[in-house]
């Protein structure tokens, strides 16, 4: 169990989490940015935004509420990262060494990749370690903060569409079928641009032949 959940401030944090869903995309953004640092917030930024875009999928709602999770979750990535960098290895003594390796090949080998990667997996995968560490290793800010914006758009943009076609069911969905969900929209939405791409070309090779 969470260490600051020992010292009774579990129930604050659960009372703050309620509080600010009822302010919307607003609660979103700082939800996202307490969730991301050591904040561990019951009502995460996945269930106010499956509740904002259930309440209202407007597209104009839906950009609303992808952008502040988005936002707000990065700025909490780069508070940890800044955090994880000053406090050197003492950031990793809940990591084990196993895991600080994996993630050491993981960013060397695939850079930005695998920032992307990590940010599109939902929950319980163990996101955290990953900004911790690039904190440590002394990972480019720059590169993780494009890494954070791309994954997290995609992610919270996937969960978005999912919570307009399947309402309060998504969060049971992600949860029991995770990573499969994600995979099968994003190669969805590849093959949904791939053909228009191809579609478009096609009609435009056609004009310039007329």
């Amino acid at each position: 169990m969470n260490r600051i959940y020992l010292f009774g401030w579990g129930a604050f944090f659960s009372s703050l989490s309620q509080a600010l869903l009822s302010y919307g995309w607003i609660g979103l953004f700082v939800i996202g940015v307490l969730d991301s640092t050591f904040v561990p917030m019951p009502s995460g930024p996945d269930v106010l935004l499956v509740a904002g875009v259930v309440l209202d999928s407007s597209l104009w709602n839906i950009l609303k509420f992808v952008l502040a999770a988005t936002l707000g979750s990065t700025l909490g990535c780069i508070i940890l990262y800044g955090l994880a960098k000053q406090a050197g290895t003492k950031a990793l003594r809940r990591v084990s060494e196993q895991r600080r390796e994996y993630i050491r090949k993981l960013l060397g080998k695939y850079d930005l990749l695998a920032v992307v990667g990590a940010c599109v997996m939902p929950p319980p995968f163990p996101f955290k370690p990953f900004i911790l560490c690039s904190g440590v290793f002394g990972f480019n800010l720059k590169r993780l903060v494009v890494g954070l914006l791309i994954g997290r758009t995609l992610r919270y943009t996937i969960l978005a569409l999912l919570a307009r076609s399947f309402g309060q069911a998504t969060l049971q969905l992600v949860r029991q079928h995770g990573s499969s969900v994600l995979l099968v929209v994003v190669v969805v939405i590849a093959a949904t641009i791939g053909v228009k791409y191809l579609l478009a070309r096609r009609q435009r090779i056609s004009r310039q032949a007329a």
